[in-house]
């Protein structure tokens, strides 16, 4: 006889992912697990639509010497313009008191 019913047949069964997550019991020791775990680099599902590719990964957020310059510079924007509004209203209405704010 060929298949009896008494056997289930696994053959025609859908497995699913046979890649899943990998967990701590997938190791051997601690160390090993966490030496992958610190390793283990975050890429979301939507990285690969949306994300910017570089060398060392993707790059999720825009840090570097250009966006701190374009900060210090708003700064200081700001600074200049309080201190341009001072400088007018003491040239307007004479002294400027503590009860004037901006």
């Amino acid at each position: 006889m060929g298949d009896s019913d008494d056997e289930a047949d696994f053959s025609k069964m859908d497995l699913g992912n046979k890649k899943g997550p990998v967990g701590r019991w997938d190791f051997e020791t601690q160390e090993e697990y966490s030496d992958y775990m610190s390793n283990k680099e975050a890429l979301p599902k939507a990285a690969f639509q949306y994300g910017v590719k570089m060398a060392d990964g993707r790059r999720t957020r825009r840090i570097g010497p250009k966006d701190e310059k374009a900060e210090l510079d708003r700064q200081l924007q700001k600074i200049q313009s309080i201190i341009q509004k001072r400088k007018q209203l003491a040239e307007d209405s004479g002294p400027v008191g503590k009860n004037v704010r901006f």
